[in-house]
């Protein structure tokens, strides 16, 4: 996993965080297209302007907006071809990027590989991302590797935590890691699975997802800062560490939250930032 490619695109990390962006090396999984305009790219375009070819036929089920999916993926601009962001394995919801890259996630089958050609409109807009021009247009290929089933409900035994911290947030360690522990400046690699305590119903499940530590919710955080690289921790987040009296999506007002989460890695923002001067692979 390429954790410098995990930011760019995976940057809204479900419910937890939002606005943080960055411009990434790219990786080798995909070969840039040529220079030039997106004119000829796309074969075929939607109704809501979103171009796109078929590279290849898939033979699986095809997602919904509700889904989580795992693809590898390279991004580049359409105007002259630079490669701005990719990965070998990426996994999120349908519905949690750019709308023209959901939409284009809708038209294929599992094992397909597609490109998209999306318009600015569909894509940041004229506020751009990273290294990302406002109103830039922009040409993506896809591969489909799976859909990913979602997580059932955690059992009521499992929703408790043995450990409290002085601030409220419980915590139990499932299994130790080694090494430093990430500080409010740092981006951590994790994978993590949500649930609601009261009823062990999962909310969300991701993974592996870059998280700035500082940018999460009260516990979240809290519980990251003391895990290690290679850690797995169960956090028990009371609501006025969580999202107080105020619902969230399929969180109701007042919940207190259990998040299972894998430490894989993380790093600083100037080491994330110095890796954007390294040569494009």
């Amino acid at each position: 996993m390429n954790f410098l490619a995990s930011v760019r695109l995976l940057s809204r990390v479900i419910m937890l965080f939002s606005g943080f962006a960055a411009a990434l090396p790219s990786n080798a999984a995909f070969a840039a297209p040529p220079a030039g305009t997106s004119s000829g790219r796309c074969t075929q375009k939607t109704p809501s302007g979103l171009g796109y070819s078929m590279l290849r036929a898939g033979t699986g089920a095809m997602p919904g907006a509700a889904d989580k999916v795992s693809i590898a993926y390279k991004g580049t601009l359409a105007s002259d071809g630079s490669a701005f962001d990719a990965s070998e394995r990426a996994e999120f919801g349908v519905n949690e990027v750019i709308p023209g890259f959901s939409e284009g996630l809708m038209l294929m089958k599992v094992g397909a590989r597609i490109r998209l050609c999306i318009p600015a409109a569909l894509g940041y807009g004229a506020r751009g991302a990273g290294k990302i021009p406002a109103n830039a247009d922009l040409v993506f290929e896809v591969d489909l590797l799976a859909i990913k089933a979602p997580p059932g409900p955690l059992a009521a035994a499992a929703r408790a935590c043995a450990s409290r911290s002085d601030s409220g947030l419980g915590f139990d360690v499932v299994k130790a890691g080694a090494g430093a522990m990430p500080g409010d400046a740092d981006v951590a690699l994790i994978n993590y699975k949500g649930y609601v305590a009261s009823s062990g119903a999962a909310f969300d499940d991701a993974g592996p997802v870059p998280v700035p530590v500082g940018q999460v919710i009260p516990g979240f955080a809290e519980g990251l800062k003391r895990m290690q690289r290679g850690g797995s921790y169960k956090l028990c987040i009371p609501p006025q560490l969580g999202y107080g009296d105020k619902g969230v999506g399929p969180i109701p007002a007042n919940s207190t939250l259990v998040f299972l989460i894998d430490m894989i890695d993380f790093k600083s923002l100037a080491e994330i930032e110095a890796g954007q001067t390294q040569p494009q692979q």
